[in-house]
């Protein structure tokens, strides 16, 4: 959400060594692989940015008026607990009304510009460690689940990069006949400009984006959802490679990987939307990790999922042959 240097960090010491590292204008990481400037070039894209919320103004009594950074689920934000990135990280709560003092409007959702942030300081004290711009993070820890499951806020798209780090560190001991880049890109859930711009500049032959996708839950549309630990799910659209598609459903079938189908009938709302259209076009996939509760401070994933997404990844990059 703007800020995302801690997390580029550790995403670059994760990597292998052999892994040549650039980082661009927009704070895009690019980790490349292979055989450089080689004709076939496969472009692996994950967003590292997650929705959060910006501060617009500090008002009487030292609280905050924010504004949503991406697509935010302003259903569950009062009372949650937040940080903002000030001077120095200073912990807060979306401010709420009790219900005892509620008035019958407990079933009313607020706008996010209804919303406060207590920081428990006074205006005085804010000012000297907050400014108008910036950003406001979710604070939930991250916490293990039975089954292999793990909740914490932006899993969305953290799930994706990790996908994408076991997958380099998988094709590390390989001897690659082409040239693979691993995009971590920013800004997706705003504008997708790190996308936009780092798959012009890159030029592959094809790409695959991942992200995360519905994992199903009660009172949701069966058709519309993946399932949790049922592995990787393979995107169909008008607007995705059909060849693409075709390769990564043949090499889940024939490593024995759990895989499920996508069907969407326009744009994926993903970044495979901005790279299948840089330049003259480029051949662009999609895979997806079921996420269950999306949007909100408590996200959810299956580890395996994430497991399975690496090994098909490096099993297209591979060309589909066994890796060593």
């Amino acid at each position: 959400m703007g800020k995302e240097e801690n997390l580029i960090k550790v995403i670059s010491e994760s990597l292998p060594k052999c892994a040549k590292i650039n980082i661009d204008k927009n704070s895009n990481l690019i980790a490349t692989m292979g055989i450089a400037n080689s004709k076939e070039h496969i472009l692996l894209d994950a967003h590292l940015d997650q929705i959060g919320l910006v501060v617009t103004n500090i008002c009487d009594g030292g609280f905050l008026k924010v504004a949503p950074y991406g697509g935010m689920d302003r259903r569950v934000l009062p009372g949650t607990l937040v940080t903002i990135n000030g001077k120095k990280n200073i912990c807060g709560i979306i401010s709420c009304v009790p219900p005892h003092l509620s008035k019958n409007s407990e079933n009313k959702f607020l706008s996010i510009d209804e919303l406060l942030v207590d920081t428990g300081l006074n205006s005085k004290e804010v000012n000297k460690l907050v400014k108008v711009g910036d950003y406001v993070s979710f604070s939930n820890k991250p916490l293990k689940l039975l089954n292999n499951s793990i909740s914490a806020p932006g899993l969305d798209n953290r799930a994706g990069v990790a996908a994408l780090i076991k997958c380099a560190n998988l094709l590390a001991k390989e001897c690659l006949n082409k040239q693979v880049s691993f995009l971590f890109s920013t800004g997706e859930e705003v504008s997708g400009v790190g996308a936009k711009t780092a798959a012009f500049k890159a030029e592959p032959s094809s790409a695959i984006s991942v992200d995360v996708s519905f994992a199903s839950q009660p009172s949701m549309p069966k058709e519309k959802c993946g399932e949790l630990g049922k592995g990787p799910m393979i995107g169909v659209s008008p607007t995705l490679s059909k060849e693409i598609y075709s390769k990564l459903i043949k090499i889940s079938k024939g490593a024995d990987i759990n895989y499920q189908v996508e069907i969407m009938s326009g744009k994926t709302g993903t970044n495979a939307d901005y790279i299948s259209v840089s330049k003259s076009g480029i051949k662009t996939g999609l895979v997806s990790i079921p996420l269950r509760y999306m949007h909100t401070p408590a996200e959810v994933i299956n580890l395996t999922d994430i497991e399975n997404t690496a090994k098909l990844l490096a099993l297209y990059v591979k060309g589909g042959l066994k890796l060593d």
